[in-house]
């Protein structure tokens, strides 16, 4: 199966967009989707049962454990202070569209499963395949069809120069 083309932002420009982006809880929503990799709509469900580890607590596929790949981001973005916007919706699809409406309304140049792909990618060559599936909440062959199609010459770059002699 092929996945929708996408532009993945690099780590300074996740930084940047977090910084213009003027409402405290959209703040928020963004930095625990960037942070973590969460699913929109996972970002209503979610909580620190010991911070930096978050549990999803409910979602497309269930609970889980998720851990920050940079651990510096949840403390950058302020995350600890839950600042969730009130959104409701009966689906997880409803939910989800809200938090793209949001970004559409704040013009961010990329749509919130971009931020979901870059966490992806951010992982590989750092953290096992099995772990980054088991905290994305899939199957380690959804995980590499879907985000090994993602990376690019400096991620290479980037897992190689990580060997060790």
């Amino acid at each position: 199966n092929s996945v929708t083309p996408r532009t993945i932002p690099s780590d300074s420009e996740i930084v940047a967009t977090w910084e213009r982006i003027n409402s405290e809880e959209w703040r928020w929503v963004f930095g625990m989707l960037a942070a973590y990799g969460l699913r929109p709509h996972e970002v209503f469900t979610c909580k620190f049962d010991r911070y930096p580890r978050l549990r999803v607590s409910a979602g497309k596929t269930g609970a889980r454990l998720v851990y920050p790949l940079l651990p510096e981001w949840p403390d950058l973005f302020g995350l600890k202070v839950r600042r969730c916007p009130d959104c409701t919706g009966p689906r997880n699809a409803d939910l989800g569209h809200r938090v793209s409406r949001a970004f559409q309304r704040m013009a961010i140049d990329f749509p919130p499963y971009s931020l979901r792909h870059a966490y992806a990618v951010r992982g590989i060559g750092r953290i096992s395949e099995a772990m980054m599936a088991k905290m994305q909440g899939h199957s380690v062959v959804v995980h590499c069809r879907i985000y090994q199609q993602w990376l690019t010459a400096s991620d290479l770059d980037r897992a190689w120069k990580s060997l060790k002699p």
